[in-house]
């Protein structure tokens, strides 16, 4: 992943420049960097945020690095692209926003699904009041891909399909252990809270403390 996102950032995003690339393989993020047509790479976050000529990061390591990175990232007053999850502890993530707050530097978590084109129909709806205040969402990634692709009302046959779609994919991510449901959940959780415009009691107990 740490990859493509160098790949979008080297290729497909004219106003932005890659300066370098790090990976703890020295040896991988050499390749990349050659694969890219870039000139620098490092084997630690903490080299590449030496450079005067980075003004932001993209983090994509395992989760339990990201803390000790955005911390490297806002000692040295760069601007923080964060994967999710931010942090594995509500402790630590509060430890990091506090961090960045001081050091004046941006910090956004990755929840790159809020900006796909049927989330953002689906929270216009929402606030215009076409369908009612939500209370309970159930949601697949190939369901939003099917929904996607309809434009005609959805009989309850249809809407009956769907549903056991989600339900699959559900008992899917289920059988694949804790922690791919965790990081799944975390996706999900962010999507009901922005989709409710953080006013739900759900997505408030779901996103927040309690989950």
């Amino acid at each position: 992943m740490g990859k493509r996102h160098a790949e979008n950032i080297r290729r497909l995003i004219p106003e932005a420049q890659l300066i370098a690339v790090a990976d703890a393989d020295l040896a991988r993020a050499r390749q990349v960097a050659a694969e890219l047509e870039i000139e620098h790479s490092y084997n630690t976050v903490e080299a590449l945020v030496e450079r005067k000529d980075i003004q932001a990061v993209a983090i994509v390591t395992p989760a339990k690095f990201h803390g000790a990175a955005i911390r490297a990232c806002a000692h040295a007053r760069k601007d923080i692209f964060c994967e999710k999850p931010l942090t594995l502890t509500v402790d630590e993530a509060d430890e990091v926003l506090s961090l960045t707050a001081k050091a004046g530097v941006r910090l956004q978590p990755g929840h790159v699904r809020r900006y796909d084109p049927s989330h953002v129909r689906a929270k216009k709806r929402i606030e215009a009041g076409e369908i009612g205040d939500p209370v309970l969402t159930a949601q697949g990634w190939e369901v939003l891909q099917l929904l996607e692709k309809e434009s005609r009302p959805l009989s309850e046959e249809h809407l009956d399909r769907i549903k056991a779609k989600a339900m699959d994919e559900w008992l899917r991510d289920a059988r694949d252990g804790p922690a791919v449901r965790r990081e799944l959940n975390r996706e999900r959780r962010e999507w009901v809270m922005n989709q409710a415009g953080g006013n739900s009691p759900f997505a408030r107990t779901s996103a927040g403390r309690g989950s």
